[in-house]
């Protein structure tokens, strides 16, 4: 029986190449050997320390300069090109002679990318495996040519945004993305949300899509329960969902912590007479003489802001500011009104 697969790590979110070499240094630990080929990336310490796991984990990366390839010169990336070609070559090789166990090539779908190879070329380099052999390959884009050759891909997205909702746009990209029998894996549960109805809505929306779900603090939704009874399956499911109630509840008590934190601060920053939010614009020193052309209708709006070189917001905040400061006395060294420079 075949225990050789071919697997992608894809997208624009980060952590790609972790998950890749996550998975090698778990095959590491079941006694496998694995190699390891850089493309297009600079020189970094990560390689050098992945050094200390050879022989069992080898790492090779095939271009002389230490930065990265789209940083190049035209003339120097005509040069690079040449060694990463003899980088493919040698994950070619390597397949061919059964040197390893794990092939991980590192960025390779950004030369299809960049035109250095096409998509036929990678695939030969794929045909090459043996039954037994795990290929891991990363990058943005996953040609269409190969998708037939890689049942296993996986698409990392990162995101960045608070999960106090579900209205955010990487969130609503993974789920457009995700299909029956897909694993989604969280780093934690308010990751997914801060919400208690919302986030249990989503978990049934999930589950009725046929998606699977991993949450990586939850250990017990990590386990596969393919190989327990019906009995043990109701019971393991039970005591996830109990789990996720609770930490469910503890998001979204931690969430409005926050809100109240955050209001007290506001209130506090306000009774000291604190500033928030963006800095004030700062009134031009022509404003005086520009403003009483532009009120004598001397000059447009649009003139006014190209000789005092502010925004449409920032002029007519400055209008309204100085509208309202014309009732009070003015004083030379009036904070909000700049001396005229001219007389």
């Amino acid at each position: 029986m075949s225990n050789g697969y071919v697997q992608v790590f894809c997208g624009k979110g980060e952590g790609k190449t972790s998950a890749a070499i996550g998975k090698t240094l778990l095959c590491a630990t079941g006694g496998k050997n694995a190699i390891v080929v850089k493309f297009m990336k600079k020189k970094d310490n990560d390689s050098e320390f992945l050094k200390r796991l050879e022989p069992e984990i080898k790492m090779f990366r095939f271009e002389k300069k230490d930065i990265c390839f789209n940083e190049l010169s035209d003339e120097e990336k005509h040069d690079e090109i040449t060694n990463i070609k003899n980088g493919l070559n040698y994950a070619k090789k390597v397949l061919t002679t059964g040197e390893c166990d794990v092939l991980v090539l590192d960025e390779v779908l950004g030369l299809v990318d960049e035109g250095i190879i096409d998509s036929e070329e990678l695939v030969s380099v794929i045909k090459t495996k043996s039954e037994d052999t795990i290929i891991l390959l990363t990058g943005i884009n996953l040609p269409d040519e190969l998708k037939k050759y890689v049942p296993n891909s996986v698409d990392i997205i990162t995101e960045k945004q608070s999960g106090k909702d579900f209205d955010r746009p990487e969130y609503k990209k993974l789920r457009m993305m995700m299909r029956s029998g897909d694993t989604l894996y969280l780093m934690s549960l308010d990751r997914l949300g801060r919400n208690k109805l919302e986030v249990k809505q989503e978990l049934e929306n999930l589950r009725a899509a046929g998606v699977n779900i991993r949450i990586l603090d939850i250990p017990t939704t990590m386990m596969d329960f393919g190989q327990y009874g019906d009995m043990q399956r109701g019971i393991m499911e039970m005591v996830n969902n109990i789990l996720i109630e609770v930490l469910s509840t503890i998001a979204e008590s931690e969430r409005r912590t926050i809100r109240k934190r955050q209001a007290e601060g506001i209130a506090a920053a306000r009774a000291r007479g604190k500033h928030l939010g963006r800095p004030q614009v700062e009134f031009p020193n022509n404003w005086i003489a520009v403003y009483q052309r532009w009120q004598d209708k001397e000059i447009t709006a649009v003139q006014a802001m190209e000789e005092l070189d502010v925004k449409k917001t920032s002029f007519y905040n400055l209008v309204r500011r100085y509208k309202k400061s014309r009732g009070e006395s003015y004083h030379s060294n009036n904070p909000i009104i700049p001396r005229s420079d001219t007389h």
